[in-house]
Formats: C-alpha cells, sequence, structure tokens
C-alpha cells in the first residue's frame, strides 16, 4: 500500500512541479540557471516508484513514472523514508538529516531543487501543513499564492497543464 501510495503522491508532486515551474517567477528565476535538458530523478530504494522531470522551454515537464538516467538524482533510503516525506509527515530538511534522503549530484544544482521544492510544496500543501514541513515559507503574496493553488489544484495536477 505505501508503494502505490508513493507512486501516487510522487504523480502529484511532479503535475504540480510542472505547473508551479510555469506560473511562479521565483521558480522560473531559479530554473533559469540550469540547462535545457536538465532532467531530475526521484527514486524509492531499492525498486521504485520513480519520478523523472527535466527541463524544457524553461519549465520543468513531468517526464513521468519511470527509471532513467538524470543529471540529478534524489534517492530515498527506503519506502518507509519516502512515505514519511511524501505524506508530509516529517519535511525535506529533516529527512536530509536523518539520512532518509541523499542527492547525487552537482550541489549547487541541488540546492536550487530544494529551493524549487520549498515553493512547489507551499503550493501543495495547506499553511498549517506547510509550516510544519518547510524552515521557512517562501515569501508569496497571498493573492499570488491563492491563485497559484487554485490553478494547481484545478488545471496542474488533474491536467498537467
Amino acid at each position: 500500500m505505501k508503494k502505490i501510495a508513493c507512486s501516487i503522491l510522487l504523480f502529484c508532486l511532479g503535475r504540480g512541479f510542472q505547473a508551479v515551474s510555469g506560473m511562479d517567477p521565483d521558480v522560473k528565476k531559479e530554473l533559469e540557471a540550469w540547462e535545457e535538458g536538465f532532467t531530475i530523478l526521484f527514486q524509492v530504494a531499492p525498486k521504485g516508484p520513480y519520478l523523472r522531470l527535466r527541463k524544457d522551454k524553461g519549465r520543468i515537464r513531468f517526464l513521468g513514472l519511470r527509471k532513467a538516467e538524470a543529471d540529478l538524482v534524489v534517492h530515498f533510503k527506503n519506502i518507509e523514508a519516502a512515505f514519511l516525506v511524501l505524506t508530509a509527515q516529517i519535511g525535506t530538511p529533516r529527512a536530509f538529516a536523518e539520512h532518509r534522503i541523499s542527492v547525487m549530484g552537482s550541489l549547487p544544482e541541488s540546492m536550487r531543487l530544494v529551493r524549487c521544492l520549498n515553493y512547489v510544496q507551499y503550493y501543495l500543501f495547506p499553511a498549517f501543513i506547510a509550516r510544519r514541513i518547510l524552515k521557512r515559507l517562501p515569501p508569496i503574496p497571498t493573492r499570488r499564492l491563492l491563485s497559484g493553488r487554485i490553478m494547481v489544484y484545478l488545471f496542474g495536477v488533474p491536467l498537467g497543464l
């Protein structure tokens, strides 16, 4: 059941990442430093699930839930670690500190990913959950946050827009 739940949550994260990268100016600015075709893989040991993302035309594109070569790999130690992070029971900083997640790739690129991930999580989760899992809430104006959440919930995750 945890593997199925993690697959669904990775799908939602991928679609959310795609939606937020197309509408949030702060995320777009972070993505400028990545070259076109830069790929990211989230993987859960030992045998998945996986999430593939790629920078394409200035935004992140969700490529599916299959394993492939990537420039930056976010590796969850096991399904329990992935489940805790993806269900917002623990935050990404805590998961790194407890060695539940590791990253293989360039340090500056991984820091850029973490900053983008903070924005995506803030759009995906209500504020009371986001406060628990993020060290600092990103400085998003309330109006943009509300309209962004509506876009992500109605069009981003279900339709991939």
